[in-house]
């Protein structure tokens, strides 16, 4: 029953577009996640304390927008909401590539440490653009997951969203 029912829920088009977008979008996010630390201690010579002081920076900005993409959300729309964050996300990492030219121009942060503004600004911005999307991401999941094998067809989703 179980998994007739996980083939009609998957049977659908636009189930198997969000897997696809899921896939794509949370595994360029893994690679950036390894790369990013890879450029700030090696590229730029951060050590590995400043590297997690401006990542844990990140936190307090995704925490805000990840609490009001819920809300905006319900009110608007959650596919206006994940592409937002998409397009947010893929628009700041697309410009962040293409200044590789203009990583090395400093910025004082906290007195005494001095950071590449670009790599600094985009480790502080990107998680919560990201944000969006998974937080609106995961309400769209529960709501395809209209089957009597609802709780097999979200850890399905949830599996993937770790792939990246």
């Amino acid at each position: 029953l179980v998994l007739k029912d996980l083939k009609q829920g998957f049977g659908l088009q636009s189930t198997v577009a969000f897997v696809v977008l899921i896939v794509v979008s949370l595994i360029g996010w893994g690679v950036m996640e390894v790369v990013l630390k890879t450029v700030c201690n090696q590229e730029l010579g951060w050590n590995s304390r400043d590297t997690s002081t401006i990542m844990g920076l990140g936190v307090y900005p995704e925490a805000i927008l990840a609490l009001s993409a819920g809300w905006i959300g319900d009110l608007v729309g959650r596919r206006k909401m994940m592409t937002l964050g998409l397009l947010g996300y893929g628009g700041i990492s697309i410009a962040f590539g293409l200044a590789y030219e203009s990583w090395g121009m400093d910025i004082e942060i906290f007195g005494t440490m001095h950071y590449d503004w670009i790599v600094a600004t985009y480790t502080v911005v990107y998680p919560a653009l990201l944000a969006i999307f998974v937080v609106n991401f995961l309400a769209h999941a529960m709501q395809l997951s209209w089957t009597k094998s609802s709780a097999t067809m979200f850890t399905i989703y949830m599996t993937l969203s770790n792939v990246g």
